[in-house]
């Protein structure tokens, strides 16, 4: 699938990749809970990410860190408030 990014969007991105490259260890904090208040559109709304693209590439990347060394630890809630 592929997705139209603006420059804003994708300048964040390489930020983001850059981080991750130049961190020794990474901690992924994840969860439902943590969408909706942070402003970050939850996956089963009408605006949900569910409708725009697949999460489970998102569980793959954090497996494909794992496997590789770099994640060492994954922070996971699912209630908010």
């Amino acid at each position: 699938m592929e997705i139209d990014l603006d420059s804003a969007l994708q300048n964040k991105i390489e930020e983001l990749a850059a981080l991750v490259r130049s961190s020794r260890y990474l901690v992924a904090f994840t969860g439902a809970g943590i969408s909706t208040e942070s402003g970050i559109p939850d996956f089963r709304g009408p605006q949900g990410i569910w409708t725009k693209m697949r999460p489970i590439e998102g569980h793959r990347a954090l497996a494909r860190l794992y496997s590789a060394g770099r994640l060492q630890t994954v922070i996971t809630q699912n209630i908010d408030s």
